[in-house]
């Protein structure tokens, strides 16, 4: 593991420098330093939480929104070496309410949280794997990054929220695969596409919707290679002159919101209840409740509904019901990217808005004259993601290569998962919020490589964890927080391998016996260093 976080100047210098040549990549040219376009490139919502720290009164910048006010809180370096956490006495462990008594005293909440091989951050925190992150937060595996928020294995992206495998993008909203890319929204396998939404295996599209294996395509029309070319360096010299004077271009949803037109009422009815119903079998989620639960508590629990107001907090974010424009049929909006920002009179179900891509497009007229004023036309959303193929996956709006899930929002390449968002390479992840490469979790949040782990946020290769906080390397250990290389530990202080059992068995039957009762548990990880229940 090498800890480097580095100073403003270097980590900017770097990153600003790969912004400039992401630009000269999209727009032909360099329109100005990264500081100038912060508000613009800031996603809506942004998380990065700015406070203070207890230690030193230095300011801090946390990557969760859910810590209480009244926590104590410290730099990520002072958790390290600054912050001790006294060791517990007997007193202190005779009984599980003594045990969480004694730890609320000593928790502190780490902000700049830099995690794995990383280096080189300035105002970023939950970094795994990751070096050159500025002003950014749960970035895995990636370099270059500046004011973005939950990125994986990427290259020098600026302005973008749930994106993975992206390199020279701009204000790409849920994206996967892409490269060269400007203000898209669930865009996938797409390069130089610009002010787009829902393509996929796309090439040089600009205002492209809901379209498939798309080719120099401005408003859903193909064009010869020349007109293409010709109106795209148009195109790109005025965004990159709007730009250098603004700081700032307008959103697509902006500029649909300046169109009164709407598709052909033909198309609509064409299109109208083209989603078909898949067969479903909630047994397998039931079952994967059960084995999760037997593994970390000791003894199986059932009936995973009965317990969905705990499971649901802090991990199943706010939604909203909304209908079809075209056949009235209703459609659940998570808030994925920026999916309840889309516009509800010009919401589709995703079979309808894959055929509405198919048929509809803007009149050549109008596209050689680049008349936006008529995107309406094809202008549709849809807040549906659906990715290669997934098999019994029930109540998930977003997925990509995954199987048996319940509940869960942005499920990619998982398996047996439920009321989770985003457990990416994971199997068994309930409950839980932002958990990669993890297996068989219970309430877990913004972590990586855990295996059996209940309440454990923020940290990485962790096993047998039960409430755990900025861990790494930590192993059948309980209450354990800015914690590094450690086993059979309660309160970050090792004991034996036998008392470690006993009290481990004392806090399942704790766990057992308050869910059983009342479905619920009377803390996370999360609100535990409020210093009150």
């Amino acid at each position: 593991m090498a800890q480097n976080v580095g100073n403003e100047p270097l980590v900017y210098k770097e990153v600003d420098r790969q912004f400039r040549a992401t630009c000269k990549a999209i727009f032909g040219r360099e329109v100005g330093e990264l500081r100038d376009f912060e508000d613009w490139l800031s996603p809506k919502d942004f998380r990065l939480d700015k406070r203070k720290s207890k230690i030193s009164n230095a300011p801090i910048f946390l990557a969760s929104k859910y810590y209480p006010k009244g926590a104590k809180f410290c730099s990520y370096e002072e958790s390290l070496s600054a912050l001790k956490f006294e060791p517990l006495n007997l007193n202190e462990t005779k009984d599980i309410d003594s045990l969480v008594s004694a730890v609320r005293e000593r928790l502190y909440y780490a902000g700049d949280i830099v995690l794995g091989n990383s280096n080189f951050t300035f105002a970023a925190s939950n970094i795994f794997d990751s070096s050159f992150i500025y002003h950014s937060i749960n970035v895995t595996d990636s370099k270059y990054v500046a004011f973005s928020d939950e990125i994986r294995i990427s290259e020098a992206v600026f302005g973008c929220l749930i994106a993975g495998i992206m390199k020279n993008a701009i204000r790409a909203l849920d994206a996967y695969n892409d490269s060269r890319c400007l203000e898209t929204y669930k865009c996938f396998f797409c390069n130089d596409t610009y002010f787009s939404h829902g393509l996929t295996n796309s090439t040089d599209c600009i205002f492209c919707f809901n379209g498939k294996n798309m080719t120099r395509r401005i408003g859903n029309m193909e064009l010869p290679r020349e007109k293409y070319s010709e109106l795209k360096k148009k195109l790109m010299s005025e965004f990159a002159e709007r730009l250098s004077k603004e700081h700032r271009l307008p959103t697509l949803l902006e500029i649909v919101a300046e169109s009164n037109d709407g598709a052909d009422e033909s198309l609509l009815k064409k299109i109208a209840g083209k989603s078909p119903g898949v067969p479903t079998n909630k047994e397998k989620i039931e079952e994967s409740f059960s084995k999760t639960t037997q593994l970390i508590l000791g003894t199986p629990l059932s009936g995973i509904d009965r317990y969905a107001d705990w499971l649901s907090s802090y991990a199943v974010d706010e939604s909203k019901l909304a209908k079809s424009a075209a056949s009235g049929k209703p459609i659940r909006i998570y808030r994925n990217a920026n999916f309840m920002d889309f516009p509800e009179d010009r919401l589709l179900l995703l079979e309808e808005a894959e055929e509405l891509g198919r048929m509809a497009k803007m009149d050549k007229k109008d596209v050689e004259a680049l008349n936006l004023g008529r995107l309406g036309q094809i202008a549709y959303f849809s807040p549906v993601v659906s990715v290669g193929n997934s098999y019994n996956m029930i109540e998930c709006p977003t997925v990509e290569d995954s199987m048996n899930c319940y509940k869960c929002n942005a499920a990619y390449n998982d398996k047996d998962c439920a009321y989770s968002y985003w457990p990416r390479d994971s199997q068994a992840i309930i409950g839980s919020n932002t958990v990669f490469v993890s297996s068989y979790c219970l309430k877990c949040f913004h972590s990586k490589k855990l295996q059996r782990c209940l309440e454990v946020d923020s940290s990485e290769n962790c096993s047998e964890l039960y409430f755990g906080y900025n861990c790494e390397n930590v192993i059948s250990s309980i209450f354990c927080f800015n914690a590094r290389n450690m086993s059979c530990a309660v309160g970050n202080t090792p004991i034996s391998r036998e008392k470690f059992s006993q009290i481990k068995v004392q806090l399942q039957d704790w766990l057992v016996e308050k869910l059983e009762r009342d479905k619920k548990l009377p803390f996370s990880i999360l609100n535990l260093g409020s210093g009150r229940p």
